[in-house]
């Protein structure tokens, strides 16, 4: 059976909030949300076939960025779909310049050169798994420029900020 091609916008974003009961007085924290929008290439015409919010308890943006197409691979494989290739568009030059650019040995290390610790390691590893199932590519977009889904990826972190959509994660 082929594949389909697929075709994936992502935002993530953070807010700073109170932090709960326990903690320091008058302390704050930060919580974060990733979303995306997942599209499947029929020809020359794309369907929307997918969109998808995630809550991170203690998330920077970082992490949200990076979180938001993972969950994208997570969504489509659980569904059974049949993924030939995926094509991940972001305003994250974080996710997309690593995704794209760092040799494997990048991802499966905890340590750089310089022996600091890489973050986010743990989805960078989930990353290199995924890069063996499917073909991936990610592009950068540029961020509330009118690029239509990722308006719209960047609308639903609003809202879910806002309380206003139902979060499909809490991670």
């Amino acid at each position: 059976m082929q594949g389909q091609k697929y075709v994936v916008y992502t935002d993530g974003g953070v807010k700073r909030v109170k932090c709960p009961d326990g903690c320091a007085k008058n302390t704050y924290c930060w919580t974060g949300v990733a979303s995306g929008v997942i599209l499947q290439c029929v020809g020359k015409e794309q369907i929307l076939v997918d969109q998808y919010s995630a809550s991170l308890a203690h998330g920077t943006i970082s992490r949200c960025e990076i979180m938001a197409p993972l969950l994208a691979i997570h969504r489509l494989e659980m569904a059974g779909a049949v993924v030939d290739s995926v094509e991940f568009f972001s305003d994250s030059k974080y996710f997309v310049n690593n995704f794209n650019l760092a040799p494997k040995g990048f991802y499966n290390r905890d340590r750089n050169r310089r022996n600091e610790f890489r973050p986010h390691i743990d989805i960078w590893d989930q990353f290199i798994a995924a890069k063996d199932r499917h073909k991936m590519k990610a592009f950068w977009v540029k961020g509330h420029s009118g690029v239509e889904y990722n308006e719209y990826c960047d609308l639903l972190c609003a809202a879910v900020f806002r309380g206003e959509i139902k979060i499909d994660y809490y991670l």
